[in-house]
């Protein structure tokens, strides 16, 4: 009798391992933070005059350009030494910020609507032009395309893409976005353009890939998962990582056209006064617990892929950042000291550090060698 009830027992148990595999959904994870994710600290901070807007680093990891634009200004610091060789006036609004990959050239945009191109060997203005007529918006996108020949230009209020000749400014394309369009940004290879096409009431989601060649859509990425904001490509352009209204990224197969994963991130380490955190748990699939934490939702702000493509670190309006396996949605790092909103945030060309900025005023440094492989 012992030795039937011990075999009927195994059975129950194999059936039910069986159940629990197959009520989990392997393309739409909900990742939750977890108390034991490790917690470091900058390595260098950089205090600032005001406000940041943007920030990249030069493709050679020389310098770093941060866009001041209360300022009307950019500053060019040695990563190495931490120190300002270079400050570019602007005569309005400094905005984004990009440097050409494969040129010393540099690209600011300020203003409503207007670009300036530096030569970032000799410090010497390019030239300086209008892009769009607008008055409400600066351009959504200022990216090089891969040749470095052209620079690709959104704007959100005229709802145009321009592609401008680096070497005279002069307009060589146009395509038009829908009036919906958000944020937007070019791929590595140049060829598909990423437009945040979410309706203004948010009732109609989806990620707009628009092919740089033909001017036409290729797919819409939607579905349950609304973007919001920052967009990111992977260096190898096959991935792409939006920002989420429920507070949290989703990573997307560009090929396949579907969502890879989606990580919610429940606040568990803000540095505001509700960062205190209740556990409890929630259900997903068929009888299956999941640790969940009661605290504010981690509203993404900004989004950076890892050199190596391996990470994807967020910054978020409580000033938090973490660095999320871009594989599996897990979270690797949470990432402390910044007290407000990170504005921007870029990898240096090895991956071993990542530099964040926010509107607490200052530039960190962090040391992420250990997670670049």
């Amino acid at each position: 009798m012992i030795r039937q009830y011990a075999t009927i027992m195994l059975i129950y148990i194999q059936i039910s391992s069986w159940l629990v595999s197959a009520c989990a959904l392997p393309t739409h994870h909900v990742i939750l933070a977890k108390k034991t994710t490790p917690v470091l600290s900058p390595i260098i901070s950089l205090s600032q005059p005001s406000w940041l807007d943007s920030l990249a680093v030069s493709p050679d990891g020389r310098y770093l350009a941060i866009a001041l634009g209360t300022q009307n200004q950019v500053t060019i610091t040695d990563i190495a030494s931490r120190r300002i060789v270079k400050t570019l006036k602007t005569a309005d609004r400094a905005g984004a910020v990009t440097f050409a990959r494969k040129s010393n050239i540099l690209a600011v945009a300020y203003g409503f609507g207007k670009l300036a191109i530096w030569d970032t060997g000799s410090w010497q203005k390019g030239f300086d032009f209008t892009a769009y007529s607008s008055h409400s918006d600066d351009p959504g996108c200022v990216s090089f395309t891969p040749d470095n020949r052209g620079l690709v230009t959104s704007n959100l209020s005229d709802f145009l893409v321009k592609i401008w000749d680096t070497a005279s400014g002069l307009l060589v394309r146009e395509l038009r976005l829908p009036k919906h369009a958000g944020e937007s940004i070019l791929s590595p290879d140049g060829n598909i353009l990423a437009i945040d096409a979410t309706q203004r009431n948010h009732r109609q989601p989806g990620v707009m890939l628009i092919g740089m060649k033909s001017g036409k859509t290729l797919r819409t990425l939607g579905g349950d998962a609304i973007a919001i904001g920052p967009l990111a490509f992977s260096p190898t352009g096959d991935r792409l990582a939006t920002s989420d209204l429920g507070a949290g990224i989703n990573v997307w197969l560009i090929k396949a056209g579907r969502l890879m994963f989606r990580s919610k991130i429940r606040d568990a380490f803000s540095p505001t006064k509700h960062s205190g955190s209740k556990m409890r748990e929630g259900r997903i699939g068929m009888g299956r617990l999941i640790p969940k934490y009661e605290s504010q939702n981690a509203y993404i702000s900004c989004l950076a892929f890892s050199p190596r493509g391996n990470i994807v670190a967020t910054g978020d309006i409580y000033g938090v950042v973490r660095l999320i396996d871009s594989h599996n949605g897990t979270s690797i790092a949470v990432l402390k000291g910044h007290i407000d909103r990170v504005a921007a945030l870029a990898f240096t060309p090895d991956g071993k550090i990542l530099i964040t900025g926010s509107n607490d005023q200052t530039v960190k440094f962090w040391n992420v060698s250990k997670y670049r492989n």
